[in-house]
């Protein structure tokens, strides 16, 4: 493997350990623990939170996909595309570029959205609405979690392709 492909590779699957580790955390970690405080103060912390969280996520999903897409041009080559259906090596990493995809999509429309709202109503001051805020809260751990098994197939997925000769 060339120098290039390497620092690739390594860009590739770094940023998809902070992404997927990331959507973890929040999903299985900080959001139930958010239910132990006050309705205000969660509320406050998610505020506070999640948009910096959703910037880091969306940046590392960026750098995924474009890594991920060079890898496989480097590796196929624009003429050799098809075999992303012609072999177990490109089934399975084009089963999982869908699998990213997902996740990715849930992120941009569902999740981000939801963080902007839940920033709005921060923003009007005062704690949000404690009714409004845990009603996004359990709509980002929802989509979280299901972002996070995609995630996870998608992992497997990629491990399955090493498994495979190009």
């Amino acid at each position: 493997m060339d120098w290039v492909t390497t620092a690739l590779l390594y860009i590739h699957v770094a940023t998809a350990v902070i992404w997927l580790g990331s959507a973890a955390f929040l999903s299985h970690v900080m959001m139930p623990s958010l239910r132990h405080f006050a309705p205000p103060l969660a509320g406050q912390v998610m505020v506070t939170v999640a948009p910096r969280a959703n910037r880091v996520m969306l940046t590392s999903a960026i750098v995924v996909l474009l890594s991920g897409g060079l890898l496989v041009l480097r590796m196929l080559g624009i003429g050799g595309l098809e075999d992303l259906f012609k072999t177990d090596w490109g089934r399975s990493i084009f089963l999982g570029i869908l699998l990213t995809l997902g996740m990715f999509l849930i992120g941009v429309f569902i999740q981000t959205p939801a963080i902007a709202h839940l920033q709005r109503l921060g923003q009007a001051g005062g704690p949000p609405p404690a009714e409004e805020a845990a009603r996004l809260q359990r709509r980002l751990r929802s989509f979280g979690i299901i972002a996070v098994a995609l995630g996870f197939l998608a992992l497997l997925e990629m491990v399955i392709a090493r498994g495979f000769h190009v």
